[in-house]
């Protein structure tokens, strides 16, 4: 399957094309959300997210949940921490309210949401071992020899797929960009460095005692398990220390 972050590439028109008829919160989340199981889990293991029934008690439940995470508490602290100038660029977001109490509001989060899920599914499908297309259509599984490697066609378009998309995903975030001309008090450098040491001392803690603790074992055997560990607890810092900045900076 490409790799989670360069799913949202695939719905990111649609927000570009249609603005009013879909969320972008929604979009890129429902995007990811079937990848996210691995992340609770802190391994590369999943029997919910992907599957028809787990859309609806899974994918759209966390949805919901890491777009209040990211609204409530990650996003003000996130922005205003990113070195300058992507900061001040991007701290437009700031002003952007969500309103799940409107029902209009609501149907476009959740068709969004589901839109961003079924475009997961449809996605690891030509591009997964076991994936639907893969195991229907012979000639994705072929191999095409690539210096001395045989490498199935299925696996050249995850990882190809997953490198145009990264590319138009950094395109896009440079395309949004632009300077917020509300007066916002933006964090010094001596924050920003905080913030960031902070995370990335407790992602290297948790991932550590993942590793060593939890696991109780080293080997490159199970290195897909500590990438989504190291990602897992990247992704639990940045929620823990947002939090905590939050509740610091409004005493």
């Amino acid at each position: 399957m490409p790799f989670t972050f360069a799913h949202p590439a695939i719905v990111i028109p649609f927000k570009k094309q249609l603005p009013k008829y879909f969320n972008i919160t929604a979009l890129i989340l429902g995007s990811m959300a079937p990848d996210f199981e691995y992340f609770l889990r802190f391994k590369p293991i999943g029997e919910m997210g992907h599957t028809s029934l787990g859309v609806f008690y899974f994918d759209l439940p966390i949805v919901f949940i890491m777009a209040f995470s990211w609204n409530y508490i990650i996003k003000k602290t996130f922005i205003l921490s990113l070195p300058h100038p992507f900061d001040k660029k991007l701290s437009y977001f700031l002003d952007k309210k969500s309103n799940v109490i409107n029902i209009k509001y609501l149907i476009i989060f959740i068709f969004s949401a589901l839109l961003g899920v079924y475009s997961h599914i449809l996605w690891d499908a030509f591009t997964h071992k076991t994936g639907f297309f893969v195991t229907r259509i012979s000639v994705l599984a072929n191999n095409i020899k690539i210096m001395n490697f045989n490498i199935p066609i299925y696996k050249i378009l995850q990882h190809g797929s997953t490198l145009i998309a990264a590319i138009y995903i950094i395109i896009y975030l440079f395309s949004i960009m632009k300077y917020n001309s509300q007066k916002i008090d933006y964090f010094r450098k001596s924050t920003k460095i905080l913030y960031w040491s902070f995370i990335i001392f407790m992602t290297l803690l948790i991932t550590t005692y993942r590793i060593l603790f939890t696991l109780n074992f080293f080997s490159l055997r199970y290195f897909g398990i500590y990438i989504v560990s190291f990602i897992s607890s990247g992704i639990l810092s940045i929620l823990i220390i947002s939090a905590i900045f939050n509740i610091t900076l409004e005493k």
